[in-house]
């Protein structure tokens, strides 16, 4: 820029310019065609720690460390050969030891006299960005650590906006599905899902954003091989102070094997109960607290009890009275040791009539020796 003074000495001008820039709150250096410090405002003087008279006719190099002050001296050198406006950043420290970072702009001024003289200048406006920076690397070190949990999570994090867009989904989801993260993000990601689970799948999702409620919900997705896993997807919002939510946060997690798991349990129930069913006698199942959680067919239709009345400890209710004691106390005893049962009673019939049983009872142990039943 050109700062054009007429009718003044080139110390008039000088002197105007420099009650100009003292009275600027932005800190200020101006410095000469030899990268001398002519003036120095109140501000700038404050931010490098010594006074005008200690800073006047000194050089960078009296400020900065000597590469830096060779570097500032050639920016100095262009802005003034090309008046093109220059910005860059550099640490000083100052006179009391303090560390700046501080985001220099250079411009080059001209001064004009009243007999048609010029003189070139470069103004510095400096603007301390220290606690900017600072700011800047905790958030940067944070992304960081972010990142570093995500990439090395052993499911699926996920990120989604208020509106359900998934934002982000850990670098798992591409390594299982085969899809690339930008394809999973918005409402991609639904196209890895089985097709039977997608109604059930924007239900839950439908329902968690409308009334922010957490979502817990099971579906199948697709894997690179071209078979379907099961999923748990839970995800939890994060509101403003104004109870906004403002983003969701997610985990996808691998239930393939517990589901897988609990289909075969049932499976292989389902078999039990239909050959227990079959069988020409009453079989029953207990648990490790001694409570029956099991009987077949034959024991309701041989007594008439439903399977609600005898359950647990109901079954006791059809042994004759005489016998009860007897019963109970050798089951009782037969749990307490896990060891076998045998006991002789009076079982009460549909038709109110008595026959006697003979009932043996074996323990249950699992493959750690854990006591079933």
């Amino acid at each position: 820029m050109n700062v054009r003074i007429a009718d003044r000495s080139q110390g008039d001008s000088a002197t105007a310019f420099a009650q100009i820039l003292d009275g600027a709150a932005a800190p200020l250096i101006v410095k000469d065609h030899a990268s001398r410090y002519a003036f120095v405002n109140d501000a700038a003087c404050a931010l490098i720690g010594r006074s005008q008279d200690e800073l006047r006719s000194r050089t960078d190099r009296d400020i900065w460390p000597k590469e830096e002050a060779e570097r500032i001296r050639a920016m100095d050198e262009a802005v003034l050969s090309t008046g093109k406006e220059r910005e860059w950043e550099a640490q000083l420290v100052a006179a009391g030891g303090k560390r700046h970072t501080l985001r220099v702009t250079e411009r080059r001024v001209v001064l004009e006299g009243a007999r048609g003289s010029q003189e070139k200048f470069v103004i510095a406006s400096l603007a301390d960005v220290s606690e900017l920076r600072r700011t800047q690397q905790v958030l940067q070190a944070n992304e960081e650590h972010y990142r570093a949990v995500i990439d090395l999570h052993p499911q699926i994090p996920w990120t989604a906006d208020p509106n359900g867009n998934i934002l982000e989904a850990g670098p798992r989801w591409a390594e299982l599905t085969g899809m690339p993260e930008e394809d999973a993000l918005g409402a991609g990601w639904l196209k890895a899902l089985h097709p039977d689970d997608l109604p059930t799948v924007r239900e839950g999702w439908q329902h968690a954003l409308c009334t922010g409620e957490p979502l817990d919900i099971e579906y199948r997705v697709r894997m690179t091989t071209g078979y379907c896993r099961w999923f748990r997807a839970r995800a939890a919002a994060r509101r403003d102070r104004a109870g906004k939510i403002v983003r969701w946060y997610g985990i996808l997690e691998d239930v393939d094997d517990r589901r897988r798991a609990i289909d075969a349990l049932r499976e292989s129930e389902a078999r039990f109960r239909a050959l227990a069913d079959d069988a020409p006698v009453m079989i029953w199942a207990a648990d490790e607290t001694g409570n029956t959680s099991f009987f077949s067919r034959a024991w309701l239709q041989t007594t008439g009890q439903t399977e609600e009345e005898a359950l647990g400890f109901g079954w006791i209710e059809v042994v004759h009275p005489d016998d009860r004691d007897a019963v109970q106390d050798a089951f009782f005893s037969a749990n307490t040791s896990r060891k076998p049962v045998r006991a002789e009673y009076r079982l009460r019939r549909a038709d109110g009539s008595w026959a006697w049983v003979l009932d043996v009872g074996q323990p249950r142990f699992s493959g750690d020796g854990t006591f079933l039943g």
